[in-house]
């Protein structure tokens, strides 16, 4: 299959003019290729009229051209989209392919060739849920040579029953574990639930 493919950043691009025009332009154009491809990233930052716009195209031009969505938060893509699309769920990734990745790509000038280098990097990816972005965040935010520290006060602050600091009325904890935890990569949604 020959395909055209084009990808857009829908975090940056998220007003309606957006997918009338530039999205729209690339939905009707034909090329040499059999279908048009067209990659909205983090689609959840698209605003309720792009997304209002977008589900009309999806309805004109599903001839020529596929939309393919993806983002971090599904339920705030709108149900009238959400309902003409194939949904897909990633799971996290596990805490020992997460390590190996984190070791192979993102930071390799890493001393962890030894076991508990890789279990430090192991725990940071359990702790982050398998989100490697934020594993990504943490990594870069810290001196590689404290890396077993970071990790265990992150393991600590999560560990901490943030409901129980709650019903003790222990209101400064609470704050600073809540801000620890967001500082140290996990997203607001991990944090609350």
């Amino acid at each position: 299959l020959d395909a055209d493919v084009h990808e857009f950043n829908a975090s940056d691009e998220r007003g309606i003019d957006f997918i009338r025009t530039r999205v729209k332009q690339v939905a009707t154009q034909r090329g040499y290729s059999d279908i048009t491809i067209i990659l909205l990233d983090e689609a959840d930052g698209l605003t309720t009229q792009a997304q209002d716009a977008m589900r009309q195209l999806i309805e004109k031009y599903s001839g020529n051209a596929m939309l393919i969505l993806t983002c971090n938060e599904f339920e705030k893509i709108r149900p009238a989209i959400r309902s003409r699309c194939s949904m897909y769920e990633f799971k996290p990734v596990s805490p020992e392919a997460g390590a190996k990745r984190l070791y192979d790509v993102v930071w390799p000038h890493m001393n962890v060739e030894d076991i508990e280098g890789m279990e430090r990097l192991q725990r940071l990816v359990e702790l982050m849920n398998g989100d490697l972005r934020a594993c990504i965040m943490f990594l870069d935010s810290i001196d590689p040579n404290a890396l077993g520290e970071r990790v265990d006060m992150l393991e600590a602050m999560t560990e901490d029953n943030s409901a129980l600091l709650a019903t003790q009325g222990d209101w400064h904890k609470l704050r600073q574990n809540l801000h620890g935890l967001l500082k140290a990569g996990k997203s607001l949604n991990q944090v609350l639930f």
